[in-house]
């Protein structure tokens, strides 16, 4: 079946015309003795006999029919069996109703006819590429286009060959887009929504559907995600580098293909990495005291790293160093509070002041930091009143709270920098202090905290003022001249000042206290003995009372001048004289600075430098009978011309009464 037989007659000549007949029919006229039935449209039907024979004519034809004229001889006949041979019948497998995908290893086999009826099968590609001869009933192709043939030529063991042909389709596909072509996220972070960009190119009477797949190991393996749609939004945060990519399905005549857009790779960045310590130790809870300063350091970070520290979750303070000092930022850590800090690191520096939004962050753990609730520390003064003291005080300190089994050791500290007094004692002292000067009391607790106080010393300075005159000298027995203040004490501006006043005849080794409140003093009576004067200035300031002394005024009090009076060179209480004798007074003991007033009677007073009195040489007349009484004055110093010096201290003699004895007239 299918063969095209050829019909032709030899031994003619080159005139001759031909008519050949199949079963007497479907005649056909030539000049030529060639018959080729099939090409003018002749079947032979399989299975069916056909006689063909031909007339032959001795002229060409007439016009298209034979030449009546022509004389005319019949050849034999040719009997023509059509053999029935079977339908071819190929086989199709990895394609469906001849659909294939692009790639796939498309296997043909020939079922029909039998093998044992076949001698030889000739796969051919689109009528012209052997794709295999020989023997086998099977073949295989996996690079076929859109439109291939397979055609299977089959030679059976009657020698016809007998072929089938089938079309192969394409469900060509070609993936679409995605977008963005990648993305880059944080450790925990959900990707942001991938978008379907373009469609795939697919056979337009295809039927289109997509699924997504996701992977960590570039599709080595992978895990398919169902979801029907040309976008995707994973669901929840991812901790490792994933490409996501869509799968693109085309079914067409029942064959479903399917390619694969470009990977979106989600990059994962690692969080960053850092411990957080206090004072450099790592712990989960420390202990400070009250007025610590704590230092929080992340170890473990790298320089591009940026953080974020905080204090219970407040307090925040971003930074690009790896070091937190809050104190010195402003915050109080309060007695007795516990804090939480913790940090967050960024792994890209701030953006101005703030973390960086884009930055992936990690958070440390967190540190507990209680502070001790430390006791107040009472200093207890002696010494000074309402911490006001006098120059050259004692001042005693004793640390009262906390008590002393609460505490290991005690520094006393002056003006914050010299050490007054380090150890087990609760108690110190300082004679030398200035105003406005700080005694600090550092105590060591059982804990290890150092708890302090610190007290401001007021000094109630005084200067005494100045009197006048700076001395006096006066005579046994004389009242000194009033003593005056010259000048007022210096003293703080908010003191209250008093006076009294002090007398001595010892230079103050003991001393008798006047008690007038004034500034200037008058001894009220005359004194004897040399005796010291000055003024107390007294300082009220804050309830404690100090006191200063001026320069003392010493009043000298000279020795009255001494001598005894002698007449005619006797020490005697009275004298009997005669008439006309000349009594000679003189004084013995004085000194030769001395002077003297000589007087009888309280009257005929003769002054003179020298200790020797003749009154008759003078012009004094004893009178007969009369009793006369004769003293004298001495004075410390010579006399001021003729008269005594009014300055002079002055002593008198006893008195010598003198009796002129009434003599009778001979």
């Amino acid at each position: 079946t299918g063969d095209t037989p050829i019909f032709t007659i030899t031994g003619g000549v080159a005139s001759n015309s031909y008519t050949f007949k199949i079963d007497g029919g479907f005649d056909t006229h030539t000049n030529t003795p060639t018959f080729d039935p099939v090409a003018l449209g002749f079947v032979f039907a399989p299975g069916v006999t056909y006689s063909v024979d031909a007339t032959i004519y001795d002229k060409p034809l007439s016009g298209a029919n034979p030449d009546p004229t022509a004389c005319t001889n019949n050849t034999s006949s040719i009997t023509v069996l059509v053999e029935a041979t079977p339908a071819v019948v190929i086989d199709i497998t990895g394609a469906t109703n001849e659909t294939f995908c692009s790639g796939d290893n498309v296997v043909f086999t020939v079922t029909n006819p039998p093998a044992a009826d076949v001698t030889n099968y000739h796969f051919i590609l689109n009528g012209i590429t052997t794709v295999q001869n020989g023997a086998s009933a099977t073949t295989s192709r996996s690079t076929l286009n859109d439109g291939d043939t397979i055609t299977a030529e089959v030679t059976l063991v009657s020698g016809c060959v007998v072929s089938a042909t089938v079309t192969l389709i394409e469900n060509s596909i070609t993936a679409g887009t995605i977008s963005p072509a990648n993305q880059s996220i944080c450790s925990g972070a959900t990707p942001t929504i991938i978008t379907g960009v373009t469609t795939p190119t697919v056979n337009p009477a295809a039927n289109v559907t997509h699924y997504w797949q996701a992977s960590t190991d570039g599709f080595a393996t992978f895990n398919n995600i169902m979801i029907n749609s040309e976008d995707y939004q994973h669901p929840s945060g991812i901790t490792t580098t994933t490409q996501f990519r869509r799968v693109d399905v085309s079914e067409l005549f029942g064959k479903t293909c399917s390619d694969t857009t470009v990977p979106v790779t989600v990059s994962v960045s690692a969080p960053p990495v850092g411990n957080i310590l206090v004072d450099g130790a790592a712990t989960a809870s420390v202990t400070i005291c009250t007025g610590d300063t704590p230092i929080f350091t992340i170890t473990g970070g790298v320089a591009s790293n940026s953080y974020t520290f905080r204090i219970d979750g407040g307090f925040d303070t971003h930074t690009n160093t790896p070091t937190f000092d809050p104190v010195a930022l402003g915050f109080v850590f309060a007695p007795g509070v516990t804090y939480s800090v913790d940090a967050a690191i960024y792994d890209k520096p701030l953006s101005g002041a703030n973390p960086d939004p884009t930055a992936c962050t990690n958070n440390t753990s967190s540190i507990t930091v209680l502070v001790e609730a430390t006791p107040a520390v009472v200093i207890d003064i002696t010494g000074a009143t309402n911490e006001t003291f006098c120059s050259g005080d004692n001042v005693v300190f004793t640390v009262t709270n906390p008590p002393a089994a609460d505490v290991t050791n005690y520094h006393f500290i002056l003006n914050g920098i010299t050490t007054v007094q380090n150890g087990a004692s609760a108690t110190t002292s300082r004679s030398t202090l200035n105003d406005g000067d700080t005694i600090t009391a550092e105590v060591t607790l059982v804990s290890g905290c150092v708890v302090s106080a610190t007290v401001t010393l007021i000094e109630n300075s005084i200067t005494a003022g100045t009197i006048s005159p700076a001395n006096q000298s006066i005579c046994s027995g004389a009242t000194p001249t009033i003593i005056t203040g010259v000048t007022t004490p210096t003293v703080n501006p908010a003191a209250n000042v008093t006076h009294y006043w002090q007398a001595s005849t010892d230079g103050f080794a003991t001393f008798n206290n006047i008690m007038i409140n004034s500034e200037d003093y008058q001894h009220p009576s005359g004194i004897t003995t040399t005796t010291q004067f000055r003024r107390v200035d007294v300082s009220e300031l804050f309830g404690k009372t100090c006191s200063d002394t001026t320069v003392p005024v010493t009043v000298s009090v000279s020795a009255p001048p001494v001598g005894n009076i002698l007449v005619d060179g006797a020490a005697t209480a009275s004298v009997t004289i005669c008439t006309g004798d000349t009594p000679i007074f003189t004084i013995t003991g004085g000194v030769a600075s001395n002077s003297y007033t000589f007087k009888i009677d309280g009257g005929f007073d003769t002054h003179t430098n020298t200790p020797t009195f003749d009154p008759v040489a003078l012009g004094f007349v004893f009178a007969p009978g009369v009793t006369y009484s004769v003293d004298a004055t001495i004075y410390d110093k010579p006399l001021s011309g003729a008269n005594p010096d009014p300055t002079a201290c002055t002593n008198n003699t006893s008195s010598i009464t003198v009796l002129v004895e009434a003599t009778p007239a001979v």
